[in-house]
């Protein structure tokens, strides 16, 4: 399988934030800037998109290890069938 098509995998798996990219790398066995480079191709070619995110600090525990920079990514349509094999 194809590193492209194994992150979409990923991305099928789970809810996808650009904090889990760490962890994502790691299982992939690739370095995280391969990772975001991937990533940031599967979102210009529209197998992927990024979600907007809302963070609501006045019942999170951890603000100081908050990032307001976070990213959500999912599937478009596209990444589905690829990551499934369907033309």
């Amino acid at each position: 399988m194809s590193k492209m098509k194994q992150v979409l995998s990923e991305f099928v798996n789970r809810n996808t934030s650009s904090m889990d990219m760490d962890t994502i790398a790691r299982e992939l066995d690739l370095n995280k800037s391969t990772l975001m480079a991937i990533t940031e191709f599967l979102e210009r070619e529209g197998y992927i998109e990024t979600t907007e995110t809302q963070f609501s600090c006045s019942n999170c525990s951890s603000c100081s290890s908050c990032n307001s920079d976070t990213k959500m990514y999912r599937l478009t349509l596209k990444g589905k069938n690829l990551a499934n094999d369907n033309p």
